[in-house]
């Protein structure tokens, strides 16, 4: 269940990817959370540990969207994210180590843009890294250069990583998040961590934090059923995957 981990697993497993497919050719708490117009006891707080994360998976899994944006430290390595993600897609940054990419998703088409810096780094090609500075690398959901890291905009894989802890969960203490009242659910252990989740209106995860001294991190869940814009780059900024091998 710990969140901060499988972010930064998946951007480490994404940069591989990225990697070998080129070569052969952020915490913050802004924003509000808004899990119901008209919040009364969801009753989460009087059920077992189990019971309440089986309701946040299941409101969080049918949310029209929601905002997460969070930073934390794995492998000693900063990473942060500031991802808006829909039913539809999702957009925003991911970072590590101080390199950063934009990441958008329209359906199954995937847009990835970052420095030449980033793109040097990973491939270990100059050539690719000047032809992809600046501008998009498009791919797709079913590419495997891309799939890696649109998988944090599929809101179905996020829920089901996010609440695939095979320990045993426990209730702990009230804690008022960003104004919202909320519940913790305990995952024990050296990679254990807290989800904090709405005791009003739907019962959304708010906020999940590490419970480990050397990798802290915290992901606020925020803007739940807000707009996200969706729009493709312009053609002359794209360069399909498909162009790197050859």
């Amino acid at each position: 269940m710990l969140l901060t981990r499988s972010i930064a697993a998946v951007f480490a497993a994404a940069a591989l990817a990225l990697g070998a497919g080129c070569a052969d050719s952020g915490s913050g708490s802004s924003g509000t959370g808004t899990p119901s117009p008209t919040p009364a006891d969801n009753g989460v707080a009087n059920l077992p540990a189990t019971q309440i994360m089986s309701r946040a998976q299941a409101a969080l899994k049918k949310a029209p969207s929601v905002h997460l944006k969070g930073s934390g430290v794995t492998n000693s390595q900063r990473f942060g994210i500031d991802l808006r993600i829909s039913d539809k897609g999702g957009r925003g940054t991911i970072t590590e180590g101080g390199q950063k990419v934009e990441l958008l998703r329209i359906g199954t088409t995937v847009y990835l843009k970052a420095d030449a810096d980033f793109w040097r780094a990973q491939t270990g090609n100059s050539a690719a890294a000047e032809l992809l500075k600046g501008k998009y690398l498009k791919g797709s959901t079913s590419d495997p250069q891309t799939a890696s890291i649109a998988v944090l905009t599929e809101l179905d894989k996020f829920v089901a990583e996010l609440f695939s802890t095979k320990k045993t969960v426990t209730k702990g203490q009230k804690k008022t998040i960003r104004g919202q009242e909320a519940i913790a659910i305990v995952e024990p252990g050296t990679e254990g961590g807290m989800l904090y989740v709405a005791t009003h209106g739907e019962p959304y995860p708010l906020q999940i934090t590490s419970s480990t001294g050397s990798e802290p991190g915290t992901i606020d869940f925020l803007d739940y059923g807000a707009p996200v814009t969706l729009t493709p780059p312009p053609a002359d900024q794209v360069v399909d995957t498909s162009k790197l091998g050859k």
